[in-house]
C-alpha cells in the first residue's frame, strides 16, 4: 500500500504543523519538567518515568517531552490520549532545509484516506527509538515504538 505524506505547513521551536485538504496535525513539545513527574532509579540510572519506560534517553533524564498531538480530519477532531505519547522523550521535529522537509517528525496518510500514520523518529543519541502512532476510521488506534538500531 502506497502512502501519501502530508506536507509540513508550518513549524517553530517547539511544534510543527502537518496539513493538506481536510487533514491536519499538530505536535507540541516542550520542557521535561522533573518535578511532574516520579522517576524511578537504579543505582544513579534513571529506568522509569510514571511507571513507564525511558523512550530517548539512555539512563539519564530526558530535556523535552511531547506535550500534546492534535489530529482534525474536516471538522472532526480525534481525540489522542495522553498514553500515545506519555514515555516518548527527545522528539525530534520537523522543519524546513533548501525547501524541502528535513527531521525526525513525518504524517503519511493511505490513499483511501481512512488511516493516518504519525511517524517520529527520536533520540538524543544512544537512546534512538522510532515510533509510528496510527489514526484509523477517525479514531486513535494505537501505537508501535521500536529501537531504532
Amino acid at each position: 500500500m502506497k502512502l501519501a505524506r502530508l506536507p509540513l505547513s508550518s513549524f517553530g521551536t517547539n511544534y510543527a504543523t502537518f496539513e493538506k485538504d481536510s487533514f491536519y496535525v499538530k505536535l507540541t513539545v516542550g520542557k521535561f519538567i522533573k518535578a511532574n513527574h516520579k522517576i524511578r532509579y537504579i543505582e544513579t540510572y534513571a529506568v522509569k518515568i510514571d511507571d513507564k519506560p525511558i523512550w530517548g534517553k539512555d539512563g539519564d533524564l530526558p530535556t523535552s517531552e511531547i506535550k500534546s498531538i492534535v489530529v482534525r480530519i474536516g471538522k472532526d477532531t480525534i481525540p489522542i490520549p495522553r498514553s500515545a505519547y506519555q514515555e516518548l522523550y527527545e522528539p525530534s521535529l520537523a522543519w524546513k532545509d533548501s525547501g524541502k522537509t528535513a527531521g525526525g517528525l513525518s504524517v503519511y496518510y493511505s490513499k483511501d484516506r481512512r488511516r493516518i500514520y504519525i511517524a517520529m523518529s527520536n533520540s538524543e543519541g544512544a537512546g534512538f527509538y522510532e515510533a509510528t502512532s496510527i489514526i484509523s476510521n477517525k479514531k486513535y488506534a494505537g501505537r508501535i515504538p521500536d529501537n531504532g538500531f
